[in-house]
C-alpha cells in the first residue's frame, strides 16, 4: 500500500510563507508560530463570509493582518498601547488607546464587513454586552462579527500565551450559553460556535524537561482528536438588520389578498385613514377571486414586488384600526423582525352563528402569526428564503401556512413580537352555501393538526389539544350525553351546560315566531361543529397530532 501526502490547504501554505518570511525576532518572540491554528481558523472563516470586504481587527497580531491582506482583503487595526506590530503594518492603525478605551469610542459613519475580537471579549472592562452592542453599531447590517476566546471551564492557563503581544489579561471566562444571551440582547444572530485549535503544542523557543514536553505534545494530541478537550471557541454572529437609520419613516408596503369588491373598497377606505405617512405607504393587492389563489406562493411574489422595507400582511376580511400600521411600526425598533398584534371579532359581522368553529380572535400573543395581521421586515424574509411550499407545489394555501415564518425567524436570531395596539377587526369566513360548505370546513379542519404539528411553537390551545373554546365545550357536551346515555347517569348530561350557555344566546325565547329560525340557526351550528370534530380527527390521524 503506497502512502499519499495530504497537500496542505491554502490557508495553511499562506501563513507559512508569511511566517517564513518574517526575522526571526518577530516570529519567535512574538509567538506568532505558536498561534498558527488560531489565525488559520479565522481566517478559514472570514474566506466563508460573503460579506468579508471591509475588515476591523481589535487587538491584531502580525500573522492574521498579513494574511487578510494578501487574500485582497481591505483591513484596518485597533491597536492597543503597548501592542507589537511590524513598522509596515503601522500605516494599518486607525486608533491606539488602551483596550477600554478603544471600545468605548461611539461609533461614526464608518461601517465595516466584519469586526474580529481574537481573546478580547474576556479582557475588556465593560460588560460583554455592551461591547458588542457598541461593535454591532460600527457593523454593516448582515456584517460578521468573529469573536475568539477560551471558553469557562478551560484546563488551559487563560495568561498562558497570547494572540497579540503583549498578552491581553483576562478578567472574566464565559462559554457559549453566556455569549448566545449576549448576543440575543445586542441584535446578533448566532451562526455558529465551534471548539477549535488554538495553538501548536510548544514553542520552539521554550525550555523545557522531557515530562513537561511529553505532557504538552500528549495533551494537544487528545485536543486534536478530541474536539470536546480544546479550550478555544470561535463564535460567528451576524448583525441583524434593525431600523432604518433615516429621519424618515421606514417605506411599508401592505400586502392584502381581496376576494370581494366591496370589502376591498372598505379596506382601501380604511388605508386612507392610517395615521401613518401617506407617501411613506403603498397598497399591493393580490386578486384571490379572479388571479392566483392566496398561499405561500402568491405571497413570495408579493413580497419581491413590495417596495417597502417593512411588509404588512392583511386581507379584505378586515377592518384595521386607524393606528394600525403606526403601532406596529414603532414597534419595530431595534432589530425586531416581525411583529402580530390582535385580532378581534368583528361585532357587526352578519351571521356570527355561522363562524367556523375553529376560528377565535387573538388577543394575546399565542405565537401565530396570522396572514391578516402581520408586519415583516422585507430583507428578514429574504434572508430566510421567503414563506415555505412544503407539500403543495402550487403553492396554494393549507391551515396554518404562514406561522412558520415568523418562527423561522426567530429560530434565526431574530426578535418576532406582540404589539397590543396593532390591532384588527375580521370577519371570518361562513363557506359556501347549499351544501358547499360541509367539504370546504372539512378540508380546512383536517389541516389545523398537521399546521400545529409543522410548527411546534403554535400556541392558543385549550388544554393542549383543543382547537378554540367552542370545539373544547362542543365536544365535552358529546362526552357527557354519551356518557349519560351508557351509564345511564343523567349527572353526566350537565357537562353540555357550556356548550348551551355559549350557543343558547342565538336562540330567542321571545316571541314564539322566533323559535322555528332559531332552531335552525341551532342545527346549523351544531351540524359545523359535527363537521369540524370529524375533520379534526381524520387531521389527527393523518398527521398523529391530536386536535379536536
Amino acid at each position: 500500500m503506497r502512502a499519499t501526502v495530504q497537500r496542505r490547504p491554502p490557508e495553511g501554505e499562506l501563513v507559512t510563507r508569511i511566517l517564513d518570511v518574517l526575522p526571526v525576532t518577530d516570529r519567535v518572540f512574538h509567538d506568532l508560530r505558536l498561534t498558527e491554528p488560531l489565525v488559520l481558523a479565522l481566517v478559514e472563516r472570514v474566506r466563508r463570509l460573503r460579506t468579508a470586504g471591509r475588515i476591523l481587527i481589535v487587538a491584531p497580531n502580525i500573522t492574521l493582518t498579513r494574511a487578510l491582506l494578501e487574500l485582497g482583503y481591505q483591513v484596518e487595526l485597533w491597536q492597543v498601547d503597548g501592542g507589537m506590530l511590524t513598522d509596515d503594518l503601522a500605516e494599518l492603525v486607525v486608533d491606539r488607546a488602551p483596550l477600554d478605551a478603544l471600545l468605548a469610542r461611539p461609533a461614526d459613519a464608518d461601517r465595516y464587513d466584519v469586526i474580529i475580537l481574537p481573546y478580547v471579549l474576556e479582557a475588556a472592562a465593560q460588560h460583554p454586552a455592551h461591547v458588542m452592542d457598541a461593535l454591532r453599531q460600527r457593523l454593516h447590517p448582515g456584517g460578521a462579527l468573529l469573536l475568539a476566546y477560551r471558553q469557562a471551564g478551560s484546563l488551559s492557563n487563560p495568561n498562558g500565551m497570547s494572540f497579540s503581544w503583549p498578552a491581553l489579561p483576562a478578567r472574566r471566562t464565559f462559554g457559549p450559553s453566556e455569549l448566545s444571551g449576549w448576543a440575543r440582547r445586542t441584535g446578533f444572530q448566532v451562526v455558529q460556535q465551534d471548539l477549535v485549535l488554538d495553538r501548536h503544542a510548544v514553542m520552539v523557543s521554550d525550555a523545557m524537561g522531557l515530562a513537561s514536553w511529553l505532557s504538552a505534545v500528549g495533551a494537544h494530541a487528545i485536543k486534536a482528536a478530541l474536539p470536546a478537550f480544546r479550550d478555544c471557541v470561535i463564535g460567528t454572529l451576524v448583525a441583524l438588520p434593525g431600523q432604518a437609520e433615516s429621519p424618515e419613516a421606514p417605506f411599508v408596503s401592505v400586502i392584502a389578498t381581496c376576494q370581494d369588491p366591496s370589502a376591498t373598497r372598505r379596506l382601501v377606505d380604511r388605508m386612507r385613514e392610517q395615521t401613518y405617512p401617506a407617501d411613506r405607504l403603498e397598497l399591493v393587492l393580490i386578486d384571490a377571486l379572479r388571479g392566483e389563489p392566496w398561499g405561500p406562493a402568491a405571497a413570495n411574489r408579493a413580497v419581491s414586488a413590495a417596495k417597502g422595507d417593512i411588509v404588512a400582511f392583511t386581507d379584505d376580511s378586515c377592518q384595521p384600526a386607524a393606528g394600525w400600521i403606526e403601532a406596529a411600526v414603532n414597534a419595530m425598533s431595534g432589530w425586531t423582525a416581525a411583529v402580530t398584534g390582535p385580532v378581534h371579532v368583528d361585532a357587526d359581522d352578519g351571521a356570527p352563528f355561522l363562524d367556523l368553529p375553529g376560528a377565535r380572535g387573538i388577543a394575546s400573543d399565542e405565537g401565530l402569526f396570522p396572514g391578516f395581521n402581520s408586519f415583516y421586515r422585507k430583507q428578514a424574509i429574504v434572508d430566510v428564503g421567503g414563506f415555505d411550499l412544503p407539500g403543495r407545489p402550487d403553492g396554494t394555501a393549507w391551515w396554518g401556512w404562514e406561522n412558520g415564518l415568523g418562527h423561522r425567524l426567530r429560530a434565526r436570531g431574530y426578535r418576532a413580537g406582540f404589539e397590543p395596539t396593532a390591532y384588527v377587526y375580521r370577519r371570518f369566513a361562513v363557506g359556501k352555501p347549499h351544501g358547499g360548505w360541509i367539504r370546504d370546513e372539512y378540508r380546512h379542519a383536517s389541516q389545523v393538526p398537521a399546521g400545529f404539528k409543522a410548527v411546534p411553537g403554535l400556541g392558543g390551545l385549550r388544554h393542549g389539544i383543543f382547537a378554540s373554546r367552542r370545539t373544547f365545550y362542543f365536544d365535552l357536551m358529546l362526552a357527557g350525553v354519551a356518557l349519560a346515555a351508557l351509564r345511564r347517569r343523567p349527572a353526566f348530561a350537565l357537562l353540555a351546560l357550556p356548550w348551551i350557555k355559549l350557543a343558547g344566546h342565538h336562540f330567542d325565547l321571545w316571541p314564539p315566531r322566533a323559535w322555528r329560525p332559531s332552531a335552525r340557526i341551532m342545527r346549523g351550528i351544531t351540524a359545523r361543529h359535527a363537521v369540524w370534530l370529524a375533520g379534526l380527527i381524520a387531521g389527527s390521524i393523518k398527521a398523529r397530532r391530536v386536535i379536536l
